[in-house]
C-alpha cells in the first residue's frame, strides 16, 4: 500500500463500517450514532453514575449541536430521558428508560456480531499488531489536535 494513501484507506473503511452498522441498527430504529450514544449512557449510568450531555460531547469528540440531535432522537424513541440535577438545576442528567434498556441489548448484539466477524478474518498476531498500530495512530492524532489548540 502506498503510504501516502493511509488517510484515504481509513476514510473508506470508516465509511463502510458506519454504513454497515447504520443498516443493521435501522432494524432497531437507531442510527449508528444513536446506538453508540445509547451504549455510552447505558455503560456509564450503571452503579448510579450520572451522565450529562457534556460527557457525551467529550467522549465522542463531536459538536454540541450533533450531541443535542442524537439525544433528542433518543428521547423521541423513548430510549432515554432527561432529569434535572438537584445539585445544579441548570444541568440535566441523561437516564435510560426501560425501552432503552431493551434496545441497547440488541445494539450490543449487532456490534458484537460485526466485531467477531471482523476478528475472525485475522490471526491473533494480526489483531494484536492492529490494535497497537491503531492506538499509536490515535495518540498521534490526539497530539496533533493539542498542537492546533
Amino acid at each position: 500500500m502506498d503510504k501516502n494513501h493511509i488517510a484515504k484507506v481509513f476514510f473508506i473503511i470508516t465509511n463502510k463500517f458506519r454504513r454497515y452498522l447504520d443498516k443493521k441498527n435501522q432494524k432497531i430504529n437507531l442510527s449508528n450514532g444513536q446506538a453508540r450514544v445509547l451504549r455510552y449512557i447505558y455503560e456509564n449510568t450503571k452503579d448510579d453514575k450520572e451522565v450529562f450531555q457534556k460527557d457525551i460531547l467529550e467522549a465522542f469528540s463531536i459538536r454540541g449541536a450533533s450531541v443535542n440531535g442524537l439525544i433528542e432522537g433518543l428521547i423521541k424513541l423513548d430510549c432515554i430521558k432527561r432529569e434535572i440535577d438537584m445539585s445544579d438545576k441548570r444541568k440535566k442528567k441523561l437516564k435510560m428508560t426501560s425501552n432503552g434498556n431493551l434496545i441497547v441489548l440488541k445494539s450490543y448484539e449487532i456490534i458484537l456480531e460485526f466485531e467477531n466477524s471482523l476478528k475472525s478474518s485475522l490471526q491473533v498476531e494480526e489483531l494484536e499488531q492492529l490494535e497497537k498500530i491503531l492506538l499509536k495512530l490515535e495518540n498521534e492524532i490526539d497530539a496533533r489536535e493539542k498542537e492546533d489548540v
